[in-house]
């Protein structure tokens, strides 16, 4: 072979081995569909951050399951699962991103999760006037807005404050107030639930009212009638299992001529 035929020879095999190297990283990189799975799955976080709370808890969910689905591949692909020695230490690796892919995506959920449905609508909340010797009266009226066959339990109190409303009106401060008063509630209502309650049949479209009276002490009552104390309402109406929740609160005040909703719980 003459000098010029061996540095052709030589100048082809360069070439071919350069093709090789070029082959094999295209082989170890992220492929075109892998890319594309990687970016549909962050397309469905993005939607779940804007839409979760229309969607709902089971469409939510699915979401969620489909965005791990997309991971599966692009995750088997990772360059530093490929070129795992073994194919236990391949497996480990892939088994070790996905576990932390499922606690992210599960934390996300966490974030993005949509409250529960409020199927029912408090319209109104009438109270009887005070008088001494008798039973504080409320009457909640509600309606069940388009839950049908679905079944209802009512929780809730009364109780009596020293002055609820904030002098000067500060929003903020009315917000703490009406917050920790309701978070007293919950932790109330918890207690009590397992042990007590209203089992409410309610179609869907046909409004009730329930009934609560409360006996308070003569001093409380001469408190409520004179208007140094407000009539504070909590209630909580829920189905069975828990997926529509309707908590509600209300103020009988003497600042105000009518009842005063609190934020954030009607």
């Amino acid at each position: 072979m003459s000098r010029q035929d061996h540095r052709k020879y030589t100048a082809a095999l360069e070439q071919l081995r350069e093709q090789q190297k070029s082959i094999m990283a295209q082989k170890e990189g992220i492929s075109s569909g892998d890319i594309a799975l990687w970016f549909l799955a962050a397309f469905m976080a993005l939607g779940l951050l804007l839409l979760a709370p229309k969607l709902g808890r089971h469409a939510t969910f699915i979401v969620l399951i489909a965005m791990f689905s997309c991971l599966i591949h692009p995750v088997w692909q990772l360059p530093v699962v490929k070129r795992a020695q073994s194919m236990g230490r391949k497996i480990f690796l892939f088994s070790s991103f996905m576990v932390l892919a499922a606690v992210l995506i599960a934390s996300f959920g966490v974030y993005v999760w949509p409250e529960s449905k409020r199927a029912v609508i408090v319209t109104k909340i009438e109270v009887r006037p005070y008088q001494l010797g008798r039973a504080a009266s409320v009457n909640v009226h509600f309606i069940n807005r388009d839950s049908p066959d679905v079944q209802f339990n009512g929780f809730w109190q009364l109780w009596v404050w020293h002055d609820v409303m904030v002098p000067g009106g500060d929003p903020l401060e009315q917000r703490k107030i009406e917050d920790d008063n309701w978070a007293d509630f919950i932790k109330a209502t918890k207690d009590r639930s397992a042990r007590e309650h209203v089992d409410l049949t309610l179609p869907m479209g046909t409004e009730k009212n329930l009934l609560e009276e409360v006996i308070f002490t003569d001093d409380d009552m001469r408190a409520l009638i004179s208007g140094e104390k407000s009539l504070y309402i909590t209630g909580l109406i829920r189905d069975v299992d828990g997926d529509h929740v309707t908590p509600y609160c209300a103020i009988k005040t003497p600042h105000a001529l009518a009842m005063v909703y609190c934020q954030g719980h009607n």
